[in-house]
């Protein structure tokens, strides 16, 4: 035997050994490993079907599956912003998304694919962190934290509309349903007020004042605002309305920990969810402000997670999988809870439940709106920032897809 034929048998037997070696490190499956694949950067084998090779272990939640950009036309589920932002809305004509940037605080607007990018206003926000849009979508306030010190500022995005700077003490804040006036709640040295302002935050006039320092205020009628304490499953709750002719202002809702309202469009009323003894969330609710009756709805998950149609007939709601439990929603508004949302239609009229997407992408939904002409359904995922888009008119069951490219 010469000496080449000697080094090609040894090369032969080594690399058999290496199989076998590499065979028996798998366990015999001859699969890839997570850790393996991820070292290779997820590329097939030659041979293969174009995925990674092997089973992964199995995760929490089941993991994100896509579809090339070219297959998002018809399917029911895309992902349309596919970055962190914050405060994503329709425009009032529906034919638009407008949101910020939590990087920088600039003013974005899309089509309601997700393409079609486009600069609103490029004021640069440190560290902003949550937003309040106006009923017409031309103006936007901004709370952030610039180097631990809170700033609120008022963004105009229609052409002619004022940016300015609001009162730091500023708490919580929202819009007239017509838009010409906004209502916030300014911390003073003994109490807290309630003042109410023009668009453009001018003229602030005091209307009410509290001892309560946490409350969270709704503007849900020309006449009615509520006045929402802070929710902890740790601590009894209370919704009070306050009614602007008047300006009187009476308890609603109490003794209940972990209240989240969401007031109705139509301004019929709120839903609610609250929390047990334990502090684990219960059933959803919707409390009627005409007659203080309360309805139990059939799903349990936080307000946060639902919006109305303009109308008020029908709810959506993110449905977590499993109990929520406590303390909710301290554990969910702290980060150190996620959720898996389901989306359900909810019938306030029946109490009928329709499933509209099941926990097939990982997603712990933060907002949720429908378009006014009802063909689609946005909603922000709170664990990437990312905002969805599911058409309600497509059929169920298709693959989740990208967003196009901007």
């Amino acid at each position: 035997m010469n000496r080449t034929v000697l080094f090609i048998i040894i090369g032969v037997a080594l690399l058999l050994a290496i199989g076998v070696g590499v065979f028996l490190a798998l366990g015999g499956s001859g699969a890839v490993s997570a850790d393996r694949a991820s070292f290779f950067g997820n590329l097939p084998f030659i041979g293969g079907n174009g995925e990674p090779v092997g089973p992964s272990p199995t995760p929490e939640h089941p993991p994100l599956t896509t579809a090339p950009p070219s297959a998002a036309e018809g399917r029911p589920l895309i992902q349309v912003i596919d970055r962190d932002i914050l405060a994503p809305t329709i425009t009032s004509k529906g034919d638009a998304i407008r949101y910020v940037a939590r990087e920088n605080g600039h003013i974005f607007q899309t089509d309601l694919a997700g393409a079609n990018e486009s600069a609103l206003v490029k004021i640069t926000i440190a560290e902003p962190y949550e937003g309040f849009w106006a009923p017409l979508r031309d103006r936007v306030a901004l709370f952030s934290m610039d180097a631990g010190i809170p700033k609120k500022f008022l963004a105009g995005v229609a052409t002619g509309t004022a940016s300015r700077f609001l009162p730091p003490e500023i708490t919580s804040l929202d819009w007239s349903p017509d838009g010409v006036s906004l209502v916030y709640l300014q911390r003073r040295k003994n109490d807290v007020a309630l003042v109410i302002a023009d668009a453009a935050g001018q003229k602030p006039t005091t209307v009410y004042a509290t001892p309560v320092p946490d409350f969270i205020v709704r503007w849900v009628t020309k006449n009615t605002i509520l006045l929402v304490s802070r929710p902890s499953g740790l601590a009894p709750g209370l919704v009070m309305r306050f009614t602007v002719q008047s300006r009187a202002a009476n308890v609603l809702l109490a003794n209940r920990n972990g209240i989240i309202v969401q007031p109705l469009t139509d301004g019929s009323g709120f839903l609610f969810s609250a929390s047990d003894a334990r502090g684990n969330a219960e059933q959803l609710s919707f409390f009627s402000i005409a007659t203080a009756a309360i309805t139990p709805l059939n799903v349990t998950t936080l307000a946060d997670k639902c919006a109305a149609q303009p109308n008020g007939k029908k709810v959506y709601c993110g449905v977590p999988r499993g109990t929520i439990l406590g303390p909710s929603p301290d554990a969910w508004y702290q980060g150190s809870v996620s959720l898996l949302d389901s989306i359900a239609e909810i019938d306030l009229a029946s109490g009928a439940v329709r499933k509209l997407l099941t926990n097939e992408i990982d997603v712990d939904i933060l907002a949720i709106f429908p378009t006014p002409d009802g063909r689609y359904l946005f909603f922000h995922d709170k664990k990437t920032g990312t905002l969805w888009r599911l058409d309600l008119r497509a059929p169920p069951n298709s693959t989740p897809s990208p967003s196009p490219a901007r």
